[in-house]
């Protein structure tokens, strides 16, 4: 599978690993998280659809690279989750 979208960010793979998370734990079903190579993946369920979506985060060249992936189209909600976690100020709502 191809990335729907990668990005590089300032923010710490940990913080943006943890926003993610958060931000899915409670609009997906099926929430997993596995750590290999230097990166974390997480990959779930869209919450209606059940679309499979995921994300790697890992260190890249001193900054974080962020690759959502689809395994078809997702409602764009779990995409932009995604991307306001890149900030590196963002919250995990908690």
């Amino acid at each position: 599978m191809s990335p729907a979208f990668e990005a590089r960010t300032t923010a710490t793979a940990s913080s943006v690993e943890a926003c993610i998370a958060s931000r899915w734990k409670s609009g997906t079903r099926g929430l997993s998280r596995v750590k290999r190579e230097g990166a974390v993946r997480l990959r779930a369920q869209t919450f209606f659809k059940g679309v499979t979506i995921g994300v790697s985060v890992r260190k890249d060249a001193g900054k974080t690279l962020v690759e959502y992936f689809e395994r078809r189209i997702a409602a764009p909600l779990y995409e932009t989750m995604v991307r306001g976690c890149l900030h590196p100020d963002a919250s995990d709502g908690s």
